[in-house]
């Protein structure tokens, strides 16, 4: 009688609870009818779990059971990249932006596990976490920022990524800053943009121009400004937090005065550029950006390209430092064997050479400070290798303190400071590398014959989703490898597969980097005189001028496929009335850019002529030509607006065109992407 009771009551129980239920959902259902909303249950959009996967929500023990959120290791100390640090209680996570995959991963260090991952619109560019805990992530070719929240059952590896704001930007979105909790800064390289994007909302609040390819920020110590390094320009820019973002470029382009080793005389007086600015980091009361300067030659034919007569060596690495907290002290250059602001000369007798078993680091791709250890950590690739520097001013010959070999492509770091261990991302053998520092600095001896090189203590492998096609991964390998005798690889000249800004002087006069990335496809005779008819031919011509090791045809294959198919990290958008018109312009009869550019601009016509600038030389495509001043084979004009005025009647004719017209034949010519 009892249990039958107790059934009974059962099932009443049961049966009042499921009218609750659906009475609750009817009555969500009527809300959601009146504000018009679509009440769906959704995943989040590209999301997906770690392995195992993680419960659903609705799930008893996903709603009952503790739940542990992420909390940022030294992000706003550091500048972003494509790792960061992260702790999940008391574990350690790495977050990376994983560019091969398109791929957000957060894994549990230091064993590298996955928890979980998401899949982004796009090529991620930088990844940061905010002190709440939210991750930030560019999409360089979705012209995109998204913003996810990780969480993970404690104690478990039960852990889900949830996607929050998605916040349109200028082309290319690459770099990322947090001042504080309020505002987002988004630095777009192609788009040549800083904007500041108010929190939680993400709205644009506003934006400042920037100098070409930006792939670098950090934000001062007081908070009062950015610092922006770049790739290309010879410049590191500061922007102050103020309203309007007000901007202040520091040219490190200066003299190197060379001076007869007997007679003490200054004998040649030449210039030095600065570029490879992708990263940036605080030390000794500096914000440091590691570099690389840049001798091009005179604009006379010599035998290579930058005079490589011996003991001329055209590149050198730099720590170019600006006092974190004023403006007023100029900006102080680290060469290898002295320290001087970058407004003054330098003397020397000869280009810096290094030892064979310690190479000079001329792709700096990441960088890191460790302040227990007083020293700056820079990751190399061409040379594979982290480097640790005193962070002391002074001659960077003096300054080294030790080196690890890494694995292939280097290109982020970041420093755990509970444990003293660096975390290295090489991005070619898509292998996370961890380095044990130890928490007690190194003193340089400056009387050393050499410094300690180390493996790595631990290198472990991150699966790829997406396979690559061989050649082309080879070849970008190669493209990033010191091949020169002088430690250059082809991405010294071309960053990113794009161009440095630098006329050289070559055996054949002064010749401006082009671009590559997205130019070299149907473009061909290749050179600036058209000379080869196929980019492996071009090749030959090029590694002969750089004095660079021989390579075999497979290798030459690799790397024209490479060049020919190498990231332009830009999205396709409709043209605007303005651009539109400026179409029509182009392909008039008058205007006459079309008789040599086809296909609207984007091919040349195969064809080599004189346009008046001493000599015959190929038609170029116009793809990425508002990108890639100066123009013309030997850069002499600083912008279209000038070559045009420059060359009237000798390549096209833009004299009989009001200003709206030639504003809107430039403005197409800026959309060629």
């Amino acid at each position: 009688m009892e249990e039958g009771i107790r059934d009974t009551s059962k099932r009443n129980a049961t049966i009042a609870a499921a009218v609750m239920h659906w009475a609750t959902r009817a009555s969500a259902i009527v809300v959601c009818l009146a504000i018009a909303t679509t009440c769906e249950r959704r995943d989040p959009p590209g999301v997906e779990a770690g392995t195992p996967h993680a419960p659903s929500a609705n799930t008893s023990s996903a709603s009952t059971a503790k739940r542990t959120n992420l909390t940022a290791v030294r992000e706003l100390e550091r500048s972003s990249s494509a790792l960061a640090l992260g702790r999940m209680g008391d574990e350690t996570v790495a977050i990376l932006a994983d560019e091969d995959d398109a791929k957000l991963r957060v894994m549990k260090l230091p064993e590298a596990r996955e928890l979980a991952s998401a899949k982004l619109d796009g090529v991620p560019g930088h990844v940061l976490v905010g002190d709440d805990g939210t991750i930030w992530i560019a999409v360089r070719d979705a012209d995109l920022v998204q913003s996810f929240t990780l969480s993970c059952i404690e104690n478990t590896s039960e852990c889900a990524l949830a996607e929050g704001l998605r916040i349109r930007t200028a082309k290319e979105p690459l770099a990322l800053a947090l001042a504080d909790d309020r505002a987002l800064f988004v630095v777009s390289s192609w788009g040549r943009e800083l904007a500041r994007h108010a929190l939680p909302s993400g709205e644009k609040i506003e934006a400042t121009p920037l100098a070409r390819e930006a792939r670098a920020v950090l934000v001062s110590k007081d908070k009062r400004r950015l610092v922006i390094a770049h790739a290309a320009g010879s410049i590191v820019t500061t922007v102050s937090l103020s309203p309007g973002l007000p901007t202040r470029e520091h040219h490190l382009d200066f003299r190197d005065h060379h001076l007869d080793e007997t007679a003490s005389l200054v004998i040649g007086d030449e210039p030095r550029f600065a570029g490879q600015g992708f990263a940036l980091t605080r030390a000794s009361g500096r914000v440091i950006a590691p570099m690389v300067l840049v001798y091009p030659g005179d604009p006379v034919p010599s035998s290579g390209y930058g005079s490589l007569e011996s003991p001329y060596f055209p590149n050198e690495p730099v720590l170019w430092g600006l006092a974190d907290a004023s403006e007023d002290e100029p900006p102080k250059l680290r060469v290898r064997h002295a320290v001087l602001p970058a407004d003054k000369h330098r003397s020397s007798v000869e280009r810096a050479s290094s030892p064979k078993a310690t190479p000079p680091c001329l792709l700096p791709r990441a960088a890191a400070s460790d302040e227990t250890r007083g020293s700056i950590l820079v990751a190399c690739a061409g040379i594979d290798q982290l480097l640790e520097l005193d962070a002391a001013d002074a001659p960077l010959a003096t300054s080294e303190l030790r080196r690890w070999h890494l694995p292939s492509g280097p290109s982020a770091i970041a420093i755990d400071p509970r444990t003293h261990d660096a975390w290295v991302w090489s991005d070619l053998d898509r292998k996370l590398s961890r380095i044990v520092l130890g928490s007690t600095g190194v003193e340089p001896d400056a009387g050393k014959a050499f410094v300690s090189i180390h493996d790595a203590d631990a290198s472990i492998a991150i699966a790829r989703d997406t396979p690559l096609d061989p050649d082309w991964e080879r070849g970008r390998r190669l493209f990033h490898s010191s091949l020169a005798p002088d430690g250059r690889a082809c991405a010294s000249c071309h960053p990113d597969a794009r161009t440095d800004g630098l006329t050289w002087s070559s055996p054949k006069g002064p010749l401006q980097t082009p671009i590559l990335a997205g130019r070299l496809p149907s473009t061909g005779p290749f050179g600036w005189f058209g000379e080869s008819p196929a980019v492996e031919a071009h090749l030959k011509l090029t590694f002969a001028r750089l004095g660079a090791r021989s390579l075999d045809d497979a290798d030459l294959r690799a790397i024209a496929t490479y060049a020919t198919r190498a990231r332009t990290y830009l999205s396709a958008r409709l043209r605007t009335a303005e651009e539109n018109r400026g179409r029509q312009i182009f392909d008039s009869i008058e205007a006459g850019c079309a008789m040599c550019h086809q296909d609207g601009g984007l091919k040349g016509d195969g064809s080599q002529r004189d346009v008046g600038t001493g000599g015959t030389f190929d038609t170029p495509s116009l793809r990425f030509v508002g990108g890639t001043a100066p123009y013309m084979h030997d850069g002499r004009y600083a912008t279209l607006r000038e070559m045009f005025d420059r060359t009237e009647g000798k390549m096209g004719r833009t004299r009989h065109l009001g200003e709206k017209d030639m504003l809107a034949l430039l403005a197409y010519l800026r959309s060629l992407e």
